[in-house]
């Protein structure tokens, strides 16, 4: 009996190691745009090579220095004065719904969309997403948009939560959002159910015009 036992942990122990994915030795990197070349040289951005390689998924956030570069408007939370252009700036009315796992980003946003005339709840994840969605429908007080955060660790993310809330609302009209364009939902968005796609880090301009076509132009 002792044998067995022996070998049945022994095997529990080769299979659980069998299952664990490491990275290991020199990794060919591009200088500029960060791409990693694979054994079959084809060059694969630095996510998609770790997420093949390993059990990592990743979460897409906005440090202070890409947010300084990238959003400076969202620091200033103003709109642009008439140097700007503000009338490219396509202004709107209603109530947005922004789901995104990372509270800086839902922060800065909910400024953005404010400054837009929007106003703005917050969920951290899909499923917190579904429930202020819901009631807000149940109660008359529905919300014009939803911007959906694509993915989220170890919870729901925008493709999955739309496609519950499509099947509570088929009119919904949400927008996906990710710092990974590559993905192909992001390219393909109306066939998940999505009205439209916006890749970070995204312009005030970008954001305020797809809002607005999806808004009032659909």
């Amino acid at each position: 009996m002792a044998e067995e036992e022996r070998e049945r942990i022994i095997g529990e122990l080769q299979k659980a190691l069998a299952q664990v994915k490491t990275l290991k030795g020199l990794l060919p990197i591009c200088a500029h745009c960060k791409k990693i070349r694979d054994d079959q040289g084809y060059w694969n951005n630095v996510e998609k090579y770790i997420r093949d390689r390993s059990e990592v998924e990743f979460s897409h956030g906005i440090c202070p220095d890409c947010l300084k570069e990238h959003y400076p408007s969202f620091l200033k939370t103003r709109l642009p004065c008439e140097k700007e252009k503000i009338t490219e700036i396509a202004r709107g009315t209603g109530r947005i719904l922004v789901m995104d796992d990372e509270e800086l980003v839902r922060e800065v946003l909910s400024r953005l969309l404010e400054k837009l005339g929007y106003d703005v709840i917050g969920a951290r994840d899909g499923k917190q997403a579904i429930e202020l969605y819901k009631q807000a429908k149940d109660s008359e007080q529905p919300f014009a948009a939803v911007i959906f955060d694509l993915s989220v660790p170890d919870n729901l993310g925008g493709k999955e939560a739309i496609s519950q809330l499509q099947e509570f609302d088929p009119q919904i009209k949400a927008i996906v959002s990710s710092g990974d364009p590559a993905d192909p939902i992001m390219s393909d968005f109306a066939r998940y159910g999505f009205g439209g796609a916006i890749a970070k880090p995204y312009t005030l301009m970008e954001l305020s015009k797809l809002l607005h076509q999806l808004i009032i132009n659909e």
